[in-house]
């Protein structure tokens, strides 16, 4: 699911609770889902962690290696287990 589509499926007071669960203001998640702002790393993977897997933050950071990353955290939280 794109963010637009997430956000546009939220009513106003569940557009208020998640920009609040992601630490920004509702219109900064707005802009970002219309493409007016890129995400950070760290947002997209709060906004991921967020929309409980939802919205994928390969889809708001497009030029990351993600397959990189997930397996560097998989073999990490592997280790630490």
């Amino acid at each position: 699911m794109t963010l637009l589509d997430y956000w546009q499926s939220l009513s106003p007071p569940g557009k208020e609770a998640f920009a609040a669960r992601c630490k920004t203001s509702p219109k900064y998640i707005s802009h970002i889902a219309t493409g007016y702002r890129k995400a950070s790393m760290q947002m997209a993977i709060v906004i991921e962690r967020e929309s409980h897997g939802q919205v994928q933050a390969e889809s708001l950071i497009l030029d990351a290696d993600w397959e990189y990353l997930r397996l560097k955290f998989g073999q990490r939280h592997r280790r630490a287990a």
